[in-house]
């Protein structure tokens, strides 16, 4: 069997599909399903995200981020609305842990 590095893109594309069928008969969230079958939970969540329909009302699952430079308001600031309109401002300094549990707390997540 080739190692996953070796595999081309309609390959990876093959075996996340495959993968996601089993997550969803399993009833194990996404963390505890690749856990249990030694997938990368990343790797998973970049697939799935490329891979999962756009959602029902045909809105893509892209969010606008804005950043400030010349407003004195708003300067260092950066702008996260979702495709709820929901608007989220922090400071461009924010930490990648901080990021990522605002957009667990919202929901952007799919674990």
């Amino acid at each position: 069997m080739k190692n996953y590095t070796e595999f081309t893109n309609e390959e990876k594309t093959t075996y996340w599909q495959k993968h996601f069928e089993n997550w969803q008969d399993s009833g194990l969230s996404q963390k505890n399903y690749c856990e249990s079958n030694a997938a990368s939970y990343w790797n998973f969540k970049t697939w799935y995200a490329k891979l999962r329909p756009v959602s029902g009302n045909g809105q893509n699952k892209f969010i606008k981020v804005k950043s400030w430079k010349n407003d004195t308001v708003y300067a260092g600031k950066i702008e996260i609305i979702f495709p709820d309109n929901i608007r989220i401002i922090v400071e461009d300094s924010i930490s990648e842990s901080s990021l990522r549990k605002i957009f667990s707390a919202k929901g952007s997540g799919n674990d």
